[in-house]
């Protein structure tokens, strides 16, 4: 085997270039033309590219760059293609017709008349029609089997310099197939069709390797094991994509490297309403895991419009499969111990899958794929609510677990093409508010205030409904108002331990002043038509929102009504008011009561 040294060539070419040309060619490869090909100007691949200044450039005059091809069309996983470096860089030959150039192939590209551009951002030769151009016409054959040597990078390296790295050959060591592409082979070799498969690093980064259904591994299955990849590092659009040349060259012969996460004591309690922390970055709080086991999304905390929530979803990811863990801090279960959280949807493409699902575990030790995990029966927002519509859980009975340390997590899985954003907030464990009942009446104001009757006593604005946050909303600047929102009859003849919850959000008003003019009230006695104040009301406590900054949406908490059990007209009632000189803006959703 041959070691490439570019300095010699050119000084060896500059003295007797017809002998090169003829007596250093492999019988086994094509011959190259009798024609003269003209050298001239002798450009590195580096200076070629700086050429292209966002505007391809055509060559007019005698030019040529001399290169060693690493990746040929013979093995199906390119096509028309090849790509050649230097000790400056890298790019790809678009041809006119597959073969003719082959993998370790020292050359000669004349480039008068071809032009340097790129194709879905990857830098190219070609032919002035884009079409390729045709190899005996253009290129000299100098020498075959010549090795370049890999580079062994991180991807860390190759994504933080993608221009650099961008055609060259390459090595990554440490690395393994994600588990749920190891079922699989690496293309669809029935049908021909290109595949992405998930390539990753031992700290979850990942690469996507892209094969052709026409490569000669299309139809083998992809590897199980870790050990080291070596690739072109290629680029369609904004994505940086690895293409493999052989079989030989992915050698897993390794044991699976598993994410061991260390684990903290478990806690007594936890509640948590993603209020900490810098908006649009994962996840990082003491004692929880955001671990990416397919794809690339991890759980952000995200902040809009006055809250804060934590998100996660799959849009624009380019991948079969993502799957994303959001994993709470181990909790010792007590006795009536209950999970609940609000949760959401937005830009729903799952169709009738389900992009969110919450689950539990009693032995965890710190590898999630090798855990036991059950599914825990909770609500979730679909496809039938709007986007950002929040949905509550109800409370989630963890009583078969009293006594036992264990471990919950959200997971949301999800890909390119079903790529529904989850959303979950307000997540409390501890002993249940309220019991382990049914719903008996719920109102979440998907499309108008719903199970629930306005009622002006005075002022011009009333209650009304919200298109753009669905919900039921208020606001009484500038003048005098008392306004009502009062839900339908409610029978608690048959129940006993009742609660009442709800979800609201505050602005313009102020500390000392606000809660005076938002007030929470049930009554048994309401006629169910008229004038509120004709009946009897109990006032009921709620929790108070932090009101820096405004707008931040609170859980009122579970809100005890059990001495209306028995009871068969309940009515639940919003009051609203205001001055012209002071006055709040008040909205309020999910109103849920659930009851035993």
């Amino acid at each position: 085997m041959k070691k490439l040294n570019f300095k010699s060539v050119l000084y060896s070419l500059s003295i007797v270039l017809s002998i090169v040309m003829f007596s250093c060619v492999n019988d086994d490869f094509d011959t190259p033309p009798s024609t003269t090909i003209p050298v001239g100007d002798t450009l590195t691949i580096q200076e070629i590219k700086t050429l292209y200044n966002n505007v391809e450039y055509l060559f007019t005059t005698d030019a040529s760059v001399f290169a060693v091809v690493t990746m040929d069309d013979k093995n199906g996983n390119i096509y028309k293609t090849a790509y050649i470096q230097d000790h400056t860089g890298a790019l790809a030959l678009h041809l006119d017709a597959a073969g003719g150039l082959y993998q370790g192939d020292s050359i000669r590209v004349q480039l008068n008349g071809l032009k340097i551009g790129k194709y879905r951002e990857l830098f190219q030769i070609d032919a002035t029609d884009g079409n390729g151009f045709t190899l005996d016409n253009y290129i000299t054959k100098l020498d075959t089997k010549v090795v370049i040597e890999p580079e062994v990078v991180t991807f860390d390296q190759v994504f933080a310099d993608s221009a650099y790295f961008q055609g060259r050959l390459v090595k990554f060591e440490n690395v393994q197939f994600s588990l749920a592409d190891t079922s699989k082979t690496y293309a669809d070799a029935v049908t021909g069709t290109s595949e992405n498969r998930v390539l990753e690093n031992f700290s979850k980064n990942i690469m996507v390797v892209r094969s052709s259904g026409y490569a000669e591994i299309a139809d083998i299955s992809v590897a199980d094991g870790s050990g080291s990849v070596v690739a072109i590092v290629g680029q369609y659009d904004t994505d940086l994509q690895l293409y493999l040349r052989s079989k030989e060259e992915i050698l897993m012969t390794g044991e699976r490297h598993w994410m061991n996460y260390s684990l903290s004591a478990p806690v007594a309690e936890l509640e948590e309403s993603f209020n900490l922390g810098t908006s649009d970055l994962p996840v990082t709080y003491s004692g929880w895991i955001n671990h990416n086991e397919e794809g690339r999304s991890y759980w952000l905390k995200t902040y809009y419009s006055g809250n804060s929530y934590a998100e996660v979803g799959a849009y624009k990811s380019g991948l079969d499969q993502v799957k994303s863990w959001l994993i709470l801090p181990q909790i010792a279960v007590g006795t009536d111990y209950a999970l609940s959280f609000q949760n959401a949807m937005a830009y729903w493409e799952h169709g009738s899958d389900k992009p969110l699902k919450v689950v539990i575990s009693t032995n965890f030790t710190g590898i999630v794929e090798q855990a036991t995990w059950t599914d825990l029966s909770a609500k979730f927002a679909d496809y039938n609510n709007t986007n950002y519509q929040w949905v509550s859980s109800g409370n989630v009975d963890l009583r078969p677990y009293d006594g036992q340390s264990v471990t919950i997590a959200f997971v949301y899985t999800g890909s390119d093409s079903k790529s529904t954003t989850a959303i979950v907030d307000d997540i409390r464990v501890g002993v249940v508010e309220g019991g382990f009942g049914q719903e008996v009446f719920g109102e979440e104001f998907t499309s108008s205030i719903g199970k629930f009757t306005q009622y002006s006593v005075t002022g011009t604005p009333v209650w009304a409904y919200s298109s753009s946050y669905k919900c039921a909303t208020i606001n009484g600047y500038g003048s005098n108002n008392e306004d009502w929102l009062i839900s339908n009859v409610i029978n608690l003849s048959s129940y006993t331990d009742i609660t009442l919850s709800f979800r609201y959000a505050v602005g313009f008003g102020s500390y000392g002043t606000v809660f005076d003019d938002i007030k929470v009230f049930v009554s048994s006695d309401y006629s169910g038509t008229g004038d509120p104040n004709t009946a009897t009301w109990e006032e009921k406590t709620f929790t108070e929102a932090d009101l820096d900054p405004y707008w931040q949406w609170t859980n009122s908490g579970n809100i005890d009504l059990s001495t209306y059990a028995g009871e068969s007209t309940v009515y639940v009632a919003f009051k609203y008011t205001s001055t012209s000189s002071l006055a709040c803006a008040w909205e309020v959703d999910n109103v849920s009561v659930v009851a035993e």
